[in-house]
Order: structure tokens, then sequence, then C-alpha cells
């Protein structure tokens, strides 16, 4: 009877140090989850206010910068005003 009281005594003991790790190890995780979800939180600010500096920046840029589709006429259309120039001088040089 002895060594059943012992050995009961010891489980018991080894169930409560177990509930205890496990009651630990939960806080912990959740501890770590309550953190992660902060500064969760804290990254979509940021990531939202250098959405809005992009935004502000594509912006910027299209007003101040010719495409290129536009800078491409351009060149073509001043292209065919030097050849023209350039057929008449040649056509005066040629009189």
């Amino acid at each position: 009877m002895d060594s059943t009281w012992i050995i009961q005594t010891i489980t018991m003991l080894g169930i409560g140090a177990l509930t205890y790790f496990v009651k630990d190890l939960k806080k912990s995780i959740d501890k770590k989850i309550e953190q992660n979800s902060k500064s969760i939180e804290g990254n979509v600010q940021k990531i939202e206010t250098l959405e809005e500096k992009f935004y502000d920046y594509k912006e910027h840029v299209a007003s101040r910068y010719v495409q290129k589709d536009e800078f491409i006429r351009a060149i073509t259309s001043l292209d065919k005003k030097l050849d023209k120039i350039y057929d008449k001088v040649v056509e005066q040089k040629g009189e």
C-alpha cells in the first residue's frame, strides 16, 4: 500500500508540473501573438503611408515630365522640319 501512495503522489506532482509548464507556454505564446498583432498594425500604417507617398509621386512625375510617346512625336515633328530646311538649303545651293 505504501508504494501505490508514493507512485500516485509522484504522478500527481508530475501532472501538476506539466500543467504549470503548459499554462506558462500558453501565456508566452499569447504574449507573442499580441506583440505580433501590434507590429502588424504598425506595418499596415507604414504601408498605407508609403502607398500615399507613391501615388503623390506618380502624380508629380506625370505632371512634370514628358511621356515617351509624346517625346517621340515631338522629335519626329522636329526631324521633319529639319529635313525640309535641309532640302531647301540643298536646293538653293544647287541653283
